[in-house]
């Protein structure tokens, strides 16, 4: 019989002076709304008592409909560079750098305005013939500009998940030497000591005048 394939579910926060913390793991067969909920939980029975004010992640269900169930009032930060890479596998191969630098207009924009300006003109440029590209970007407009509500120093951390993947390459981190999936999930900001201990609770709440993550 063949070994069960693996996961690893990721959880990573940023504190406001751009430190990356480990706040949880856990190793599951699938990456299911199950699974990322028994992490959810985790995290909040260890004293992640205010839900996040953001969470950064790729278009994974599973982590979504978790995240509603346990922290309904999180807003949703979805990965630009998930995203990209959704967009551009949706071109041709001569058109995607256009189309790469383009997307680069709208999430490395100054602030909201500029970026849904540059939004609209990459629709008007390639609606007509590259139609599940525009959409793939326009049906979670939202999702994908919510870090232009949050202070600037912070947007480096939460409109991608991409610094996870650079973390995890860490030997800090000690991942299992089995091979497994690292499914890197939510980005956070704020002040969490003692996050490192995962046999530490969690403590110190982020105030609402300095916009937490996870």
């Amino acid at each position: 019989m063949e070994p069960v394939a693996e996961c690893m579910l990721v959880i990573i926060g940023a504190t406001p002076e751009g430190r990356k913390e480990l706040v949880g793991f856990q190793v599951s067969v699938r990456e299911s709304a199950q699974s990322w909920r028994e992490l959810l939980i985790d995290i909040q029975a260890r004293g992640l008592a205010i839900a996040p004010e953001l969470a950064v992640a790729d278009g994974a269900p599973g982590f979504w409909k978790a995240l509603e169930e346990v922290f309904p009032t999180t807003r949703h930060q979805r990965c630009w560079h998930h995203k990209a890479v959704n967009a551009l596998n949706k071109v041709t191969k001569s058109i995607q750098p256009a189309i790469k630098q383009d997307l680069r207009e709208i999430w490395m924009a100054p602030d909201r305005a500029v970026a849904e300006t540059a939004l609209a003109t990459f629709d008007k440029k390639y609606a007509a013939k590259y139609a599940k590209a525009v959409e793939c970007l326009t049906k979670d407009r939202e999702a994908l500009l919510a870090f232009y509500d949050f202070p600037a120093e912070h947007w480096d951390h939460v409109r991608t998940t991409d610094e996870i993947d650079k973390s995890q390459c860490d030997p800090a981190c000690r991942w299992p030497s089995s091979p497994v999936t690292i499914v890197q999930a939510l980005a956070s900001i704020g002040s969490l000591p003692g996050i490192r201990d995962m046999n530490a609770p969690l403590r110190g709440a982020v105030p609402r005048s300095s916009p937490a993550a996870a």
